[in-house]
């Protein structure tokens, strides 16, 4: 999901919170963890989106779905 086009942020982070998020995602930098974060929540988000479409339309009924 990265975009193509890209912007210079100047950024205030908390450096101990930045640290641990790029060691446990096993990242060399910290815009790699930044990046991969976003990443992240961008498709935490899609995913709540689609949730909240699917959201009462009741269950399946398997008898309806093809082979």
């Amino acid at each position: 999901m990265t975009t193509t086009k890209r912007a210079r942020k100047t950024l205030d982070i908390d450096q101990a919170l930045l640290e641990d998020v790029r060691i446990r995602l096993g990242v060399r930098t910290e815009r790699e963890a930044v990046t991969r974060s976003l990443e992240q929540m961008q498709r935490q988000l899609r995913m709540a989106d689609l949730i909240h479409e699917f959201h009462g339309i009741g269950p399946f009924d398997v008898t309806r779905i093809e082979d």
